[in-house]
């Protein structure tokens, strides 16, 4: 501090006081300056995304149970999409400018559910009502510019809602991660690979909010790129409450086999991982499928989402 107020005194003029009184005032200004700064980032990163989670993905992911009726995929989308799977769709429009979309079967009004996608380089995701329209002339992001449709739109890394920006995701998103859609509080949450219980597992924040409970949404997708591919998997809904693993056979079961590896047996597991059964008989009992999803099981034993 003193050679920083040697290196400012300047000459004392005729009627002036001491020159340190000038470098201490000086030096007060620039240390209020930084200490505002700080406090002015703090407020903006607080206000940017207050609902992020540093340590893993929702409380409520740790006991997912399957439902076949949403198991379904893509249900409606537009003349420029095909669908060669119910979980796969393509652009296919050339030549054209405009946005093409797709809607899951399956409405969502309550409960809590898990998604993964394998995103395209231009597709926005989130969910919407029938009323959001399937294509729009131009590139644009389509899903949460409707009144009724919240997305986010993965290049521009920003959730929309009323084509207005609701919040801005400050890191790059994977080729795949997954979608939490929790109707029960109206917001849309998005995470990366992660495993459960571990320090390592990353969970970018709800940055969709204000969805209206009791009302039926749709899973929808957009994309304006040609030849885009967008895989979309259904993982699974939150466990009912009075829900018991004890009381009730879990759709998940751990098993090993003869070399000792760890594999998840489930009882529906979705089409996309099962065999064709076609030479079962009619009305024999379902036989467990050995599936990698929606878990994965780690070599620490711990399961991976």
């Amino acid at each position: 501090m003193v050679q920083i107020g040697l290196a400012l005194r300047r000459p004392q003029l005729e009627g002036e006081q001491d020159g340190a009184y000038f470098s201490v005032a000086v030096i007060a200004g620039i240390a209020g300056l930084v200490g505002i700064t700080m406090v002015v980032m703090m407020c903006a990163e607080k206000k940017v995304n207050p609902n992020v989670h540093r340590t893993g993905p929702p409380e409520w992911t740790r006991c997912l149970v399957f439902n076949s009726e949403m198991n379904v995929g893509f249900g409606d989308y537009s003349e420029g999409i095909h669908a060669s799977t119910p979980y796969h769709v393509i652009r296919e429009r050339l030549g054209i400018s405009m946005t093409d979309a797709a809607r899951w079967t399956c409405p969502m009004k309550e409960g809590k559910h898990v998604f993964e996608q394998n995103r395209g380089h231009s597709c926005c995701i989130g969910v919407g009502s029938t009323k959001v329209s399937l294509t729009k002339p131009g590139r644009s992001s389509l899903v949460g510019e409707h009144s009724e449709s919240w997305g986010l739109d993965l290049p521009k890394q920003r959730s929309l809602h009323f084509n207005k920006m609701q919040q801005r995701l400050y890191r790059g998103i994977p080729d795949r991660f997954f979608v939490y859609v929790d109707m029960d509080s109206g917001k849309i949450g998005f995470g990366d690979d992660v495993a459960v219980g571990r320090e390592e597992t990353e969970f970018f924040g709800y940055i969709c909010h204000g969805i209206p409970k009791n009302k039926e949404m749709y899973l929808m997708i957009s994309m304006c790129a040609p030849n885009e591919h967008v895989h979309v998997f259904y993982r699974g809904s939150a466990a009912p409450l009075g829900y018991s693993l004890l009381d009730s056979p879990s759709p998940l079961q751990i098993s090993t086999d003869s070399q000792g590896n760890k594999h998840i047996v489930s009882n529906a597991a979705p089409p996309a991982y099962m065999a064709v059964a076609g030479d079962k008989q009619q009305g024999s009992p379902a036989q467990p499928q050995v599936a990698p999803a929606p878990f994965q099981a780690a070599n620490s034993g711990n399961l991976q989402f």
